[in-house]
């Protein structure tokens, strides 16, 4: 093989077509660029909204993240790909350093990421979509970039020998909430009838639960427009106005996508948080989605935890309370968690929506949201599903053994509630 052989490199995009780039034009390119040699390390693929976002969060907050020194959106650029130059920051990775943080570490380490997360939050966007830099330079909303829009589905190639049809209609960006979230639900649709047969593989070829989950969908679609839809979000039944969708301007914030401890750059052993790395797939979207907590510190129905994770949890949520703005994110968690359990649903594809009890989840919520818009309905803990699915009759309540371990569900909806009364004798 010859050297010009071993330059030229291959990448696809979703696993779909390979596209050629020269390694050793890359390499050129950084050298011009940097005046220096520089080794060439394969990062997280992302488009050029990616520069946006690095640049928006460079200029208008105190965030550490890396400086884009050059970039270009163009396959035909002069390595023959697109590519981004950006700053290596110093530090270690916060997962390869978990193990040897230790507590005093960790919670500074917290401290410092609620801070910058809180700082996020207070960013504010008339419209949900994807940042850009338009052609004056200055940063806007555009097109979605997320899934469901791409070939992968839940980090898998979802048709691997064929394309996904164009979806750009799908992808807004949208000034309202329902819009927001109808939007996946649209491109799905879309997929099923332009590439019916492929989907259909993915039921085992049986048309019957294809048109079984089209239907849910279609409730899906229903339920996007009343939960909570472009309602009023409310401090639950009858309580105080939290959030209106009719404030305009004040609509969105910036959604991290799959906020990870690998995205932040630690320094050992003190865990003092030296910036935050990759921002692929970063959007804007409705104030009670971005109001979360990160993954790795979202332990709130897991009884196994050994305490550390959830004294972080708790310290994390105390400190990115703080202040006014700090109380509204509050507000946002406590009363947008419900809504933000359907938000992520929807990305899930047509096959979710054939799984069993879908139907029945979105019918109750359908129902409830009639009686009490902009409310959340309560989701089942792990033990109330699994006792709602295999221990449903009174005789197994009985049992001697099951008895001792299994308490019986609390109804989420009061006794005397219009839906959940039985009529009169």
């Amino acid at each position: 093989m010859s050297d010009r052989d071993d330059a030229l490199s291959f990448f696809s995009v979703e696993g779909e077509k390979l596209y050629p780039f020269e390694l050793e034009k890359l390499q050129t390119a950084v050298r011009h660029e940097l005046g220096q040699q520089c080794e060439l390390v394969k990062l997280a693929e992302g488009g050029h909204h990616k520069v946006a976002t690095l640049k928006y969060l460079k200029e208008r907050t105190s965030l550490v993240v890396p400086s884009v020194h050059s970039w270009n959106s163009k396959a035909e650029s002069e390595a023959g790909t697109e590519y981004m130059i950006i700053e290596k920051l110093p530090g270690v990775s916060a997962h390869d350093a978990w193990k040897v943080l230790d507590l005093d570490a960790k919670k500074r380490m917290t401290v410092d990421v609620a801070m910058a997360l809180r700082e996020l939050y207070s960013l504010r966007y008339s419209q949900a979509g994807s940042l850009y830099i338009d052609k004056d330079h200055s940063i806007t909303v555009g097109p979605i970039i997320s899934a469901p829009f791409y070939q992968t589905l839940d980090g898998e190639i979802r048709f691997p020998d064929i394309s996904l049809p164009d979806l750009s209609r799908f992808r807004g960006p949208y000034s309202l909430t329902s819009q927001y979230l109808a939007s996946s639900l649209h491109a799905e649709f879309f997929i099923v009838e332009q590439l019916h047969d492929s989907v259909l593989t993915e039921f085992e070829g049986s048309e019957e639960k294809l048109d079984t989950a089209s239907r849910v969908m279609k409730k899906a679609l229903d339920l996007v427009h009343v939960y909570p839809g472009d309602q009023p979000l409310k401090a639950g039944e009858g309580g105080e106005l939290l959030w209106n969708p009719g404030d305009k301007g004040n609509l969105f914030s910036l959604l991290l996508d799959d906020f990870r401890l690998s995205n932040i750059m630690v320094e050992v052993p003190s865990g003092k948080v030296l910036g935050f790395i990759d921002f692929e797939a970063t959007t804007t979207a409705p104030l009670w989605r971005c109001a979360t907590v990160p993954s790795w510190l979202d332990t709130e129905e897991d009884t196994g935890e050994d305490g550390e994770a959830a004294s972080l949890r708790q310290l994390f949520i105390d400190t990115i309370s703080e202040g006014t703005q700090g109380q509204e994110w509050m507000q946002m968690y406590t009363h947008g968690k419900h809504f933000r359990t359907f938000a992520s649903r929807l990305e899930l594809g047509i096959t979710f929506w054939g799984e069993r009890d879908s139907e029945d989840w979105v019918d109750e919520r359908l129902r409830y949201a009639k009686i009490h818009p902009g409310v959340g309905l309560r989701e089942l803990t792990h033990q109330e599903d699994y006792e709602k699915r295999y221990k449903s009759t009174e005789e197994e309540w009985q049992h001697p053994v099951l008895s001792k371990t299994l308490t019986k569900v609390q109804p989420r909806w009061p006794d005397d509630h219009p839906v959940m009364a039985a009529p009169a004798a």
